[in-house]
């Protein structure tokens, strides 16, 4: 097929894409579509999309306007520049005009449609804010209105990027700025998939970044991947031929694949198995929970004596860390500052001066040299700070932190303090 037959083909799918549910007569002899994507293959800021003229023919990818973007209502805008098409590396990139998904054309700009995105909410959110929250990272959203992968703080050369789900939590993986064109966080975002859908004997093992490392199994099954394109190569071969493959290195696997992590979890597993055959419901003595990387979970709670502690990724307790596993607490511990303390690389040497709670969780509230703000769980600014040594006032600007935990201060006077919350007051005040 020329490629004047491809750019015809692809120009009528796309301008067709919404309206249309069968393919026209002159296409339905049509079974190859050069230029078409499979899924996986698009570049940064198109979409994958199935059955774009409701048949079967081809699938491409496609591209809308974003947020803010300038635009013209579809009513008013010529057929024929609704979309244009561009080639790239094979494919055929199909770009519209109007507004993406969670956003109409209003006053000649794509602005929030009444039914947006979380992400889009968001980055709204981010763009208006007033006084602007400093401490926000602008969100990316891929084309279809949902988070992109990987997130970065502002600041370029001291911030970090890190891995979030489509609906924007954050997930395993983390790297400095400097380091964001190296991440995919693809590994991180398939095993949260995994998780979510119940999988109990995940053991892919991915990168402190959230890549897959270059060598993965599966179940039974064991392959190579290119751990920055996420693309899988050298094929596919038992477990049983695992050291057979091009991406097998004796040095980064000295022993089985498996973790020791991985294997604790795997023979528990057989033993729950084994005590519910008798009649024994399974407990929670018998659980090893496992790290995408494959290393020990942060935290590990014991029925035996009742208790949850932190734990460093080979398994080893870590300081004194400790919650009741009978408490309501014990359903928010993390360790993430613990593990934090502990570790040695870079983003947790950064972190070294922001407190750990009791349990092991970065402390909600910071405080040094005359000024308190609030973090999140993984130690991020979540708030502007206040100042703490104001005359006449003192720590009683501590009120206008989100974070502040009720009972520490008489905060029932908000005429001495009020007036020095430029985020207002926080809700359990109001």
């Amino acid at each position: 097929m020329g490629r004047l037959v491809l750019l015809g083909l692809l120009a009528a799918l796309a301008l067709s894409a919404r309206a249309a549910t069968n393919c026209p007569p002159h296409l339905s002899d049509l079974t190859v579509c050069e230029g078409a994507a499979k899924k996986g293959q698009c570049p940064a800021g198109y979409m994958y999309q199935e059955k774009l003229l409701g048949c079967s023919l081809c699938s491409g990818c496609v591209a809308y306007k974003g947020f803010s973007a300038t635009c013209l209502p579809a009513s008013t805008t010529p057929e024929q520049s609704q979309y244009s098409i561009v080639m790239k590396s094979g494919l055929a990139l199909v770009n519209y005009t109007d507004c993406g998904p969670g956003l109409n054309c209003t006053d000649g700009r794509c602005q929030l449609a009444d039914s947006t995105t979380p992400c889009l909410q968001a980055l709204h959110d981010y763009l208006t804010a007033s006084p602007p929250k400093t401490y926000w990272y602008r969100p990316e959203c891929l084309p279809d209105g949902t988070y992109a992968p990987v997130q970065c703080q502002d600041r370029t050369t001291s911030g970090v990027c890190f891995c979030v789900t489509s609906d924007g939590t954050r997930i395993f993986g983390r790297d400095l700025h400097t380091n964001r064109h190296l991440m995919t966080c693809a590994c991180s975002r398939k095993f949260w998939e995994m998780t979510a859908a119940d999988r109990k004997d995940i053991t892919l093992h991915c990168e402190p970044n959230g890549n897959y490392e270059p060598l993965q199994c599966d179940k039974d099954v064991c392959f190579c991947v290119n751990s920055t394109t996420a693309e899988l190569y050298g094929g596919t071969v038992s477990r049983e031929q695992w050291t057979g493959l091009p991406c097998y290195d004796p040095k980064h696997f000295p022993g089985s694949y498996n973790r020791l992590c991985e294997s604790m979890n795997r023979a528990s597993r057989k033993v729950a198995t084994l005590l519910v055959s008798h009649g024994i419901h399974e407990s929670s003595n018998f659980s090893a929970k496992c790290d995408p990387d494959g290393s020990y979970y942060p935290t590990y709670c014991s029925a035996k004596d009742q208790s949850c502690k932190c734990r460093d990724r080979a398994g080893n307790n870590i300081g004194n860390y400790y919650v009741d596993s009978s408490h309501a607490d014990a359903n928010s511990m993390n360790c993430q500052c613990a593990r934090d303390h502990n570790d040695y690389d870079a983003i947790a040497y950064s972190l070294r001066n922001v407190a750990c709670d009791t349990n092991g969780n970065y402390k909600p509230e910071q405080c040094g040299q005359d000024q308190c703000y609030c973090v999140d769980s993984w130690g991020t600014p979540s708030s502007l700070p206040v100042t703490t040594n104001i005359d006449g006032v003192g720590a009683l600007t501590r009120c206008c932190l989100k974070c502040l935990r009720k009972n520490t201060l008489d905060c029932s006077d908000k005429t001495k303090y009020e007036k020095y919350c430029t985020e207002g007051l926080p809700t359990w005040l109001q």
